[in-house]
């Protein structure tokens, strides 16, 4: 067969194609009408039996019509009426006589095609599988519908079974080579994936919306559920002499969101968070328990805990959706939640005044710029941002230099703003930054450097902050975080807050250094928060205009020692020269350093890597 007596089955297929599509379109949306309406509507019966009938009546108007028009076209008019009797098998809420007037459309054409060898074996074996292929589509239609595979699957079996079994001579004239039988059930196979993927699309757009609905109707219904859940929390916690939190969340500037995406498109944002808060908190269990208290309100209650126990769990849900992606027709919609949370307090009546307390601090996140967590007054996640055109991390290498060549372990990640008057970088007016800020330019970083393994410096304030930490942790764990991940305190925490932050970090997996030891930090000041490090930093360059390089050596012998005797990792940067990198790894057998003469602190897509 040549390609121009090819081309017009090709056509064909595509017309066919298009008016099946078409048509399940209108027959899909008219037939859910009427399938929805009030079982009282005495119409609705017939309406829906009539449908039933003009479908069948179609489909075999257009077997018909593949009898009458000749070889070449027979096949793409057979198929098309196949496709539209077949695919109206999986409606669901049919009823039995409904059902039984579409497989009746089916069955006339399996009899009227095989007519002529009705009664030999195969045919007759097919025609019982055919049967039972109809019963299975009858007490699955729930799921065969929303299953693209399943639903290929049976098309293909229907479909070898209806042309691999025609007589020899048939109504449609085929002439039974194997060129005809593979151009016929390749023309099926193709409308039937067309067909059977619009479907499923179409299942699964009308399920969405249904849960956006249900979500939407049902609000006092969860309210009610609210109240019932936390009175029974309250006083279990109250017999018991226990405690829990309650943590209220309000989706920050939601009148915004539903201008800019309509009423629908919000509800559909809503449903994704609900989704996103309940998959975040799936870890904690039976331990914590989230609830739809309105509009765009949630409350989440954490058993048997304190307000400080309780904070990592809700950093979480409010790390997870400051860096989610929402998308709403295709566009990115950038989300946060402002928190308010509070323990109950012995003094504490009812559940109502522990919710009451609950949205004063809210309000007070509210007040204090949103997309932060104010717990009992203390507000966490809230920095001074830098005005900034364009801030980002420069890398600069820590190397291994037990080898004769040096290899590259960690990247420190130095915070640079770019000058766009002089057309440079420059250190940065201000280094306290929020934390999502840290992590877009980290996850930068990242992307274009093939070294994975960083360590970030922290100010004293952010090193405090527990959002901070479980942020940190939190993207260190993704798929996209470092392999590891160190953080570098700059200014010497209080030993409480250490005692404290460090327990988050280590839960992690992300390991904390002392910066600056011999020189800003003395080890009078440092030394009991050995117990809570992982290592020390010592810093050539903070010495080299005060000290000579003897002294120099001392201190690094000193610290050396004491990173022996506590069993901290040891850096040294500020490293200049071969000799020095030499000298120190010769006589104090340091094996990690970091300085200019390895290279200079570069951007990610310079750095070393």
């Amino acid at each position: 067969m040549s390609i121009n007596q090819i081309q017009p089955q090709i056509v064909q297929l595509l017309v066919m194609t298009f008016f099946i599509t078409s048509f399940a379109s209108f027959y899909s949306s008219y037939w859910h009408r009427l399938a929805t309406q009030p079982a009282t509507n005495p119409s609705s019966p017939v309406w829906r039996i009539l449908l039933s009938l003009g479908i069948e009546g179609l489909g075999i108007v257009l077997f018909i019509t593949a009898s009458m028009v000749g070889p070449t076209n027979a096949v793409i008019y057979t198929n098309g009426a196949l496709i539209l009797l077949s695919s109206v098998l999986f409606d669901t809420n049919t009823t039995w006589p409904e059902y039984m007037v579409r497989v009746a459309g089916i069955l006339l054409v399996w009899i009227a095609a095989h007519w002529d060898n009705l009664t030999s074996p195969l045919v007759m074996t097919m025609t019982v599988v055919m049967l039972g292929l109809l019963s299975v589509i009858r007490a699955q239609s729930r799921t065969t519908r929303a299953n693209l595979a399943l639903n290929m699957t049976m098309s293909a079996l229907a479909d070898f079974a209806f042309w691999m079994t025609l007589p020899a001579t048939t109504l449609l004239g085929l002439d039974g080579t194997g060129l005809s039988l593979t151009i016929a059930i390749g023309m099926f196979l193709i409308m039937a994936s067309v067909l059977n993927i619009y479907w499923v699309y179409r299942h699964h757009a009308m399920t969405k919306a249904a849960q956006i609905t249900n979500n939407v109707l049902t609000t006092a219904a969860t309210y009610e559920r609210y109240e019932h859940h936390m009175t029974d929390m309250f006083n279990t916690a109250q017999e018991s002499a226990g405690t829990f939190t309650m943590a209220v969340m309000d989706i920050d500037h939601f009148a915004q969101v539903n201008t800019q995406c309509g009423h629908m498109g919000g509800n559909g944002l809503l449903l994704d968070l609900t989704h996103l808060l309940e998959e975040t908190l799936r870890q904690y269990a039976d331990s914590v328990e989230i609830l739809r208290t309105g509009g765009q309100e949630f409350t989440v209650a954490v058993k048997n805990a304190d307000g400080q126990a309780a904070l990592p769990i809700i950093v979480a849900c409010w790390q997870a959706v400051r860096t989610h992606h929402f998308y709403y027709k295709g566009g990115q919609v950038n989300l946060t939640v402002s928190v308010g949370m509070t323990s109950m307090h012995p003094r504490d009546e009812s559940v109502e005044d522990t919710y009451q307390r609950a949205t004063t601090n809210l309000q007070q996140s509210k007040h204090s710029g949103r997309d932060v967590i104010t717990l009992d007054g203390q507000v966490y996640g809230q920095h001074h941002q830098a005005h900034h055109a364009e801030l980002a991390y420069f890398g600069q290498g820590i190397y291994d230099v037990n080898a004769d060549n040096p290899r590259l372990v960690h990247n420190e990640l130095l915070l640079r703003q770019y000058d766009a008057s002089h057309h440079r970088w420059v250190l940065p007016q201000s280094f306290e930054i929020s934390v999502g800020t840290q992590i877009n330019l980290l996850r930068h970083f990242l992307r274009h450097s093939q070294c994975k393994s960083v360590t970030l410096n922290l100010t004293a304030q952010e090193f405090r902050d527990a959002t901070v930490a479980t942020a940190l942790t939190l993207f260190k764990q993704r798929a996209d975080g470092p392999e590891e991940l160190i953080v570098e305190i700059m200014d010497t925490p209080s030993l409480q807050y250490v005692r404290e932050i460090s327990s988050i970090y280590h839960a992690g997996g992300v390991k904390i250094y002392i910066d600056d030891v011999g020189s800003d930090n003395s080890f009078e000041l440092v030394h009991t928060l050995f117990p809570y490090v992982d290592g020390v930093k010592f810093a050539m360059q903070n010495l080299r205009k005060t000290a000579t390089f003897e002294q120099m050596a001392e201190r690094i012998k000193f610290w050396t020692g004491i990173a022996q005797e506590y069993h901290l990792e040891f850096i040294l940067e500020g490293v200049e020269t071969q000799y020095e990198m030499a000298f120190d790894r010769t006589n104090f057998g340091i094996m990690l350093e970091q300085g200019y003469y390895f290279g200079r602190p570069a951007p990610a897509e310079k750095a070393v890597a």
